[in-house]
């Protein structure tokens, strides 16, 4: 299954282990040119950081991440593959209601397509097929 990951106040607990300054913003007045922020803003360098530091401490509790392919994670017949926050998910069981108690997660539905590829169900198989990527290149 598909579904999109957001977390509110991004990543906020990992913000806070880190000290991050910004200078003054053209047009904000203040005794300071240089401001602590109290938490990662959107469109910031460490923001991405953050949340990856916090998606993957959530994650772990249920799985290694693979040394290979550090989107990808697994635990007793349970993968997920991530891709900033969007994430696709072969058993959901316990994982996903963790995931609903950390994150706003926006449930997808079976996936058909993720990061561009296609993916086809048959009763045995799930195969996953690269074809309008390749035709694009091909042009």
């Amino acid at each position: 299954f598909e579904a999109d990951l957001c977390s509110s106040g991004i990543s906020e607990w990992h913000f806070k282990r880190r000290c991050v300054y910004i200078r003054r913003p053209e047009g904000i007045k203040g005794d300071s040119e240089v401001y602590k922020l109290k938490r990662a803003l959107y469109g910031l360098r460490v923001s991405p950081k953050c949340w990856n530091d916090t998606i993957n401490e959530t994650v772990e509790k249920f799985g290694k991440r693979s040394k290979y392919d550090s989107c990808l994670y697994s635990a007793k017949g349970i993968y997920l593959l991530l891709f900033v926050d969007d994430a696709l998910i072969t058993i959901i069981g316990n994982l996903i209601s963790h995931l609903y108690k950390e994150f706003n997660v926006k449930y997808l539905g079976d996936a058909k397509s993720f990061l561009g590829m296609e993916i086809l169900r048959t009763e045995n198989n799930i195969e996953v097929v690269q074809t309008k990527i390749i035709d694009r290149l091909l042009k």
